[in-house]
């Protein structure tokens, strides 16, 4: 079973009451879809589960109210095909595929939003 795999069925088993660690979750999903190649390993039948949970995500997160946050979390996955075609055509000519990805904007963010989850829920 593929890590992705894994963060998809630990979001299934999490209580809705859990926003924080699903939050997280959710961004590891976004963060490993995107930046730990060979990409093509991940299955379309995973993807679309992302997508399912990002959604459910997303609507409790707005029900609380913190529209930024859901907005910049779908936002943030809609993005993840630009980035790796930036990636890819960075890769093709530097062959340094995780440089391009590890600092692109979207990216940081997912990083810095972790962090900041992470210190505030202990």
């Amino acid at each position: 079973m593929s890590h992705l795999a894994d963060l998809i069925i630990s979001f299934n088993e999490s209580k809705k009451t859990e926003l924080e660690y699903r939050t997280l979750l959710v961004l590891d999903m976004i963060e490993y879809s995107t930046m730990y190649p060979p990409i093509s390993t991940i299955k379309e039948a995973e993807l679309n589960l992302v997508q399912k949970c990002i959604d459910e995500l997303v609507d409790d997160i707005e029900a609380t109210n913190d529209h930024i946050l859901a907005c910049r979390i779908y936002k943030t996955w809609k993005k993840r095909e630009h980035i790796l075609k930036l990636a890819e055509h960075a890769n093709k000519l530097t062959a340094d595929f995780m440089d391009h990805i590890l600092y692109h904007q979207e990216i940081r963010w997912i990083k810095e939003t972790k962090s900041d989850i992470q210190r505030l829920s202990v």
